[in-house]
């Protein structure tokens, strides 16, 4: 099972990496800066195989808003990049506290629009373009989603989303519990760190509570939740919101699986934490099952040939 130490290992990883940039591994990613409205993001960057016009997915990383790191996804970001021959961009959105709400959304609004609108500079296709997001990072998919719908700057074909982070007005208490569940503790003080009170119901910030009419010509939706996992339960209803919307939806929970399984079965300040062989096999199969679903939506809708 992924434990509270796994939780812990991945927070002082990312808190590393964000207080000493120099303590990253060198991955496959080339390290870029994006303009954007509050100057730059730190994006990294796998090309896709051909010179232009490369399919691409912006993948965004968990953390709930405070944590996490766009360089720990580089394993991640490769793995679709080599399976997929298609561009990733991992966005590496400004955090809360320091930063909260609109702070990560706009960052990674910003960066889409800008690098569609060069594409040409970057070798990807402005007309096949999805996001991956999860926990947190699927919250900002989606709502990145909502928001183009709003701006109409670019247009996304796809929208994934793993274990996503969906409700944050909702009471931790009231939410499923299980025993490896993230605590009702660390779930408010992501949501206070990230949107005030009278923010959080803000569908930019809570997708759930959406209108029909704002979900409407939302791009197909794959929403991958964890059985064992207290955020389970928004991510099927958010599905079900898109479906009345009608959004394409498909989603599957991917037994026995903890919060956060899949990005820590890549992320080297976790990987190694399991020892025991047969569990070991396990998650390896839950995760293979995600880019199973991964790669057959990316394939589809981004008309991979």
């Amino acid at each position: 099972m992924i434990d509270l130490k796994k939780l812990r290992a991945n927070m002082a990883a990312s808190l590393k990496a964000t207080l000493d940039p120099a303590s990253r591994l060198n991955g496959y990613g080339k390290q870029l800066f994006i303009p954007s409205r509050a100057g730059e993001v730190e994006v990294f960057f796998h090309p896709g195989a051909a010179p232009q016009k490369n399919p691409v997915v912006f993948e965004l990383h968990g953390g709930g808003f405070a944590f996490g790191d766009a360089s720990e996804n580089d394993a991640l970001g490769e793995q679709l990049r080599k399976d997929l021959e298609i561009a990733v961009v991992s966005i590496n959105y400004r955090r809360s506290p320091k930063h909260p709400f609109p702070a990560a959304l706009e960052d990674i609004h910003d960066v889409i629009c800008y690098m569609a609108d060069h594409a040409f500079s970057y070798g990807i296709d402005p007309d096949r373009m999805a996001v991956f997001g999860h926990s947190a990072g699927g919250n900002l998919a989606t709502a990145v989603c909502i928001l183009a719908r709003q701006t109409k700057a670019f247009s996304l074909k796809a929208q994934i989303l793993t274990y996503p982070y969906l409700d944050l007005a909702e009471s931790p208490s009231d939410k499923p519990k299980y025993p490896q569940a993230l605590s009702a503790a660390k779930l408010i003080s992501f949501s206070e760190m990230y949107a005030r009170a009278d923010q959080r119901k803000n569908p930019l910030v809570s997708p759930v509570y959406a209108k029909k009419e704002e979900l409407e010509g939302l791009p197909p939706a794959l929403i991958l939740t964890a059985a064992h996992d207290s955020l389970n339960a928004e991510g099927v209803r958010y599905g079900e919101h898109l479906r009345e919307a009608g959004v394409p939806v498909e989603m599957h929970e991917i037994p026995d699986s903890n919060h956060g399984f899949f990005e820590d079965y890549f992320r080297p300040a976790t990987a190694g934490l399991i020892t025991d062989p047969a569990e070991a096999s396990a998650v390896e199969k839950q995760v293979h099952q995600v880019l199973e679903y991964v790669e057959e939506m990316l394939s589809r809708e981004l008309k991979l040939s």
